[in-house]
C-alpha cells in the first residue's frame, strides 16, 4: 500500500475485479482519505479516477496523500528519466 511501503496491498482491493476497472472512467464516492481510490488506481490501471467526499478536511488529507504517493513514484522512477 502508498500508505506502508512493503505492507501487503489493502485487502478492501482485493473484492473488485480488474475487469471492472482496468481501461475504464471510476467514481469513488465517499473516498474519506483516498486510500482506497489510490490504491485501486496503483493495482487496476483505470483510465480516470476521482474520489468525493462531503467531508472538505478528508479531501484535504486525500490530496495530501496523492501527492505523497505521487512524489514516491516519481522517486522510484528517477532512474529511468534522462534529462538533457
Amino acid at each position: 500500500s502508498y500508505r506502508n511501503p512493503g505492507a501487503q496491498d489493502d485487502p478492501r482491493v482485493k473484492v473488485l475485479s480488474r475487469e471492472w476497472i482496468e481501461g475504464k472512467r471510476i467514481l469513488d464516492i465517499g473516498c474519506n482519505s483516498g486510500a482506497v481510490t489510490i490504491e485501486v488506481a496503483r493495482a487496476m490501471n483505470p483510465r480516470h479516477i476521482m474520489g468525493v467526499d462531503i467531508d472538505p478536511s478528508l479531501i484535504q488529507k486525500a490530496r495530501v496523500n496523492l501527492r505523497t504517493y505521487a512524489a514516491r513514484k516519481y522517486e522510484e522512477n528517477a532512474m529511468d528519466v534522462e534529462v538533457g
